[in-house]
């Protein structure tokens, strides 16, 4: 007998545990919860929620409600509040989320209408989301595109909204679309992005910054040629990345770091044009330019190099058909960089790698260098 109650108070703790785990740690809110919420989060004070929220399916399959928010003035406006149900760590769990500066965002876009160079990206789906973008080519037109920036900002500021819209200024990179947009889009590619409260003359200075180090790193002489050499200088004087090569060519030597050259970000590589600026500085016989070069290496084996050289088809499914993950891979086959050597193609070590690490320079050039920062003394 009491055997058999000890049995069903732990099959009851079980269910329990059971109950507790399903229902998870869960906010229940109300209308007046969303109305708070409004209030002390979206800095907005002449506003409705609605009655009722609406059911809908969420991103991860559960049941979310979304209420709707009307911003009352001259031009009304509607954004929602998402109750969103997600899984945590251990246990079903909720929070609340709002579109508030993106729908903002479109509509003010939309009523300003004065936007030549600045184009408004918009998403919907379950949420919106919204950002300004605009691509420059050179230093004329990012700074026209920060020009028209401010205004909007400032007109932003005008008529009541203190929101803190994304701005995406994007470098006209001349590696962007090649190979299928391999190019590494979180690496130093130029490109800036701010918000409509920061100081513009500070983040125009930070977006030019980033413009002439990526054409560093690269070698765009084309786009180079807008900075001044002491410009130059002083960039690289603040990489991390630094070049030195090796004076005598070993490691107990010493090693001169130049002045106008930097690494790849967060690798001891070189790019394709830094590594024909290291041959041509020390002496090696090359053909061509940064972007597409040859030469004869230490080997005797005959190299050619070029950005343009991105079709090379990398197969990286490694499972079979029949096993369990190969649906999963099929399909990932993508087009990316290599190198001629003797009249043969050599795959790069990953598709998207457009450069050389110190192994491999010292095993074409014979040179030995390395990418990192200057001692101090």
């Amino acid at each position: 007998m009491i055997k058999k109650k000890i049995t069903q108070v732990v099959c009851f703790a079980v269910m329990l545990c059971g109950i507790i785990a399903l229902s998870g740690c869960t906010e229940e809110y109300d209308r007046a919860d969303i109305i708070k919420y409004v209030t002390q989060n979206c800095d907005i004070k002449n506003f409705s929620v609605s009655k009722d929220y609406e059911e809908v399916e969420g991103e991860d399959g559960y049941t979310d409600k979304v209420w709707t928010v009307t911003v009352k003035g001259d031009d009304e406006l509607e954004f929602v509040v998402h109750d969103d149900f997600h899984w945590g760590m251990e246990a079903l769990v909720n929070s609340l989320w709002d579109d508030y500066m993106h729908v903002a965002l479109v509509h003010l876009y939309e009523k300003y209408g004065k936007c030549e160079l600045l184009e408004l990206h918009e998403e919907k789906n379950i949420r919106t989301y919204a950002e300004l973008v605009g691509s420059y080519d050179n230093l004329e037109e990012l700074e026209a595109l920060f020009e028209e920036a401010e205004d909007f900002a400032e007109y932003a500021e005008e008529c009541g909204y203190d929101i803190e819209f994304n701005i995406s200024f994007r470098m006209e990179n001349p590696l962007r679309d090649n190979c299928d947009k391999t190019f590494d889009e979180g690496d130093c590619n130029g490109s800036f992005s701010t918000d409509g409260n920061e100081d513009f003359e500070k983040a125009y200075e930070t977006a030019v910054d980033k413009c002439l180090l990526t054409s560093i790193v690269y070698r765009f002489e084309d786009k180079l040629a807008e900075f001044t050499d002491e410009e130059i200088k002083k960039a690289v004087e603040a990489c991390k990345y630094r070049v030195s090569v090796s004076d005598d060519g070993t490691d107990s030597g010493k090693f001169t770091f130049y002045e106008d050259l930097c690494g790849k970000m967060y690798t001891s590589a070189v790019t394709f044009g830094t590594l024909y600026e290291i041959l041509v500085r020390e002496g090696i016989e090359v053909m061509g330019d940064s972007w597409h070069y040859s030469f004869t290496g230490v080997d005797g084996s005959v190299y050619e190099i070029s950005y343009d050289f991105c079709d090379y088809v990398y197969e990286n499914n490694i499972y079979k058909e029949g096993t369990s993950y190969a649906d999963m891979y099929k399909d990932d086959i993508k087009n990316g960089y290599y190198y001629i050597k003797d009249g043969e193609k050599v795959p790069m070590d990953y598709y998207y790698y457009n450069y050389f690490f110190e192994k491999d320079v010292l095993e074409m050039t014979g040179i030995l260098i390395r990418v990192g920062e200057v001692p101090q003394k």
